[in-house]
Order: C-alpha cells, then sequence, then structure tokens
C-alpha cells in the first residue's frame, strides 16, 4: 500500500483522507492513519464499507472500546457501538446541540470507576505531538478548583467561546459509507439539527486512550 493522500480541511485542523480501505487495513496501514490524526484532530475517510464489526475493530486499533454508563443503545451482538438514529418527526439531534467533547466528566487515571463528578486538568498535552490543548466546554464543564461557579463563569465563558471561533472549526459534508475520526481529548464537535423531517442514521464507537497525561 502507498502513502495516504491526505487534504487538509482548513488551516487549523480537519483532513480529508483517501488512498485507504479501513475494512481490511492492515496495522502499518491504520497506523498511517492514527498519524495524520494525531497531526489534524479530525479525519474524514469517505466511500468506506464498515458495519458495526468492522467499526468496532478500527475502534479497537485505538484503544479499549468505552461503554457508556448511561446510553444503552449499544447492538446486542456488539455492545460497544452505538446506533445514532435521527427520526423525521425527532425535535433534536442524537447528544443534543451545542460544542461539546463527550463523557468529559468520565475521567480515568489507572481507575476503572467512573465518576460523574472529577477534577481534570484545564490544558492538556498531546501524548505524541506535545502541542497543548484545552479540556474544558460549555456543555459539562462547570467550575475551576476552589472556585465558585459565579467566579468561574466568566472565565470558562472566555475559554468556550474562544474554542468556538470559526477560525478554530472545518466541517464535513456526509456521504454514505463516510467515517469521521476525531480526537476527543483536543477538540470539541457539534451535531448539527440541519435535516428537519428526514432521517439519518449513523453507527458510533469511542476508543479510550491507555495511558492519560496531565
Amino acid at each position: 500500500m502507498g502513502e495516504l493522500k491526505i487534504i487538509p480541511a482548513t488551516g487549523a485542523l480537519g483532513a480529508e483522507v483517501s488512498g485507504i480501505d479501513l475494512a481490511p487495513a492492515s496495522q502499518t496501514a491504520l497506523s498511517q492513519v492514527k498519524a495524520a490524526l494525531d497531526e489534524h484532530l479530525v479525519l474524514y475517510l469517505p466511500d468506506q464499507q464498515l458495519d458495526r464489526f468492522g467499526l468496532d475493530r478500527l475502534g479497537r486499533f485505538f484503544g479499549p472500546p468505552f461503554l457508556h454508563p448511561s446510553v444503552n443503545n449499544g447492538f446486542p451482538d456488539c455492545p460497544s457501538v452505538l446506533e445514532l438514529l435521527r427520526r423525521p418527526e425527532d425535535a433534536i439531534s442524537f447528544g443534543g446541540e451545542g460544542w461539546h467533547a463527550d463523557v468529559t466528566w468520565n475521567w480515568y487515571l489507572r481507575r476503572e470507576d467512573p465518576q460523574w463528578t472529577v477534577t481534570h486538568p484545564v490544558v492538556r498535552s498531546h501524548p505524541v505531538t506535545g502541542r497543548r490543548g484545552l479540556y474544558v466546554n460549555g456543555l459539562f464543564t462547570n467550575r475551576f478548583k476552589d472556585m465558585r461557579l459565579e467566579e468561574s463563569a466568566p472565565l470558562l465563558h472566555f475559554l468556550c467561546t474562544s474554542m468556538e471561533r470559526h477560525e478554530f472549526t472545518c466541517r464535513f459534508r456526509w456521504r454514505p459509507g463516510g467515517v469521521v475520526l476525531w480526537d476527543n481529548r483536543f477538540t470539541l464537535h457539534y451535531p448539527m439539527n440541519d435535516m428537519a423531517g428526514k432521517q439519518r442514521r449513523m453507527i458510533r464507537t469511542t476508543s479510550m486512550e491507555i495511558a492519560m497525561d496531565n
């Protein structure tokens, strides 16, 4: 297999990747995908043919699967893969709306018991590139340690609105078979509710990182 074709989506983050079929991909090929994800943080890979079992295998390359303690819509024969179904009559998308990073309340540090209220760093260092990124979001983060809610609110608002500026975002046009990978530790995502009256179905899996950084 040759090198992947990687086209950056914006100057800040994101890229479209072609030249790989994820279904039978080798460990070497997946290592190239991981390197691209480390660099661009969000990847879109069009024209893939992954069923739930293929998506589960892909996710396990990046780390052990995360089983959400309260969202129980995994497939019975593949519980680590969730079905995200938006019906024509639904008012909102799965997961609601707004910029956020998933399960940031669940901070693992050589511990396996999920905590609903935790303390975690505001800034994290990427374990591969060393780049630093904010680890807060407006949906789950409520205050800074040793500060009251009203004291934390202005600074949290400043940080969150800075992260959500247009020049720090990317957007991909979904097509059947498309696969999106994103690094939940260093990016936010926004489930756009822009398909009123139509059905949209996706499947998703989440991989846990093996070791946490500070």
